[in-house]
């Protein structure tokens, strides 16, 4: 009883120190940038890493780390989200976006959850971790893709200044 004490004030705490930290970074820069988009990239694989890490650590230590590692990672990555989220939406259909992606998460846990129970049940809770972390796999495949899609955009949006400007 004692270690989920220390597991959740360890990580309560971790997580105040790195949001802080990435807050004050990220103020200095636009929420909308592709730089914005490539952290949630590198904080998506993050996720699945230390996932996977925790389905796979073989001591309790390890495993300790990993932990604290994972929700540093996610409690950066949810207000990063959102409010990349914010940007990214027209404003005339922002709620109803916003309450879309809460029902789909509450749908993807419904769905999900007893396929990974089967797997623990009938495999190992080590399968189950791990399937769970797979999961997870789309949110940084999404995200490359938008990258790409951001830097295809930002050139074409910059082709059509400098046409602009030339044609002045």
């Amino acid at each position: 009883m004692i270690w989920f004490g220390v597991i959740s004030i360890s990580g309560s705490l971790l997580s105040l120190v790195i949001t802080e930290t990435f807050r004050r970074r990220l103020e200095q820069t636009s929420r909308s940038s592709p730089r914005t988009t490539r952290l949630l990239l590198a904080l998506s694989i993050l996720t699945l890493v230390t996932g996977l890490g925790l389905a796979w650590s073989g001591n309790f230590m390890l495993a300790f780390a990993v932990l604290m590692v994972r929700s540093a990672t996610q409690s950066v990555h949810g207000p990063l989200y959102g409010a990349w989220l914010i940007q990214h939406i027209r404003p005339e259909v922002r709620a109803t976006v916003i309450s879309m992606m809460g029902q789909v998460n509450a749908i993807g846990q419904v769905a999900g959850g007893p396929g990974v129970g089967a797997i623990g049940k009938y495999a190992s809770i080590r399968a189950a971790l791990t399937a769970s972390a797979l999961l997870y796999l789309p949110a940084p495949l999404i995200y490359g893709w938008l990258l790409r899609n951001e830097k295809i955009t930002g050139a074409l949006e910059s082709d059509a200044q400098l046409l602009e400007a030339s044609a002045d």
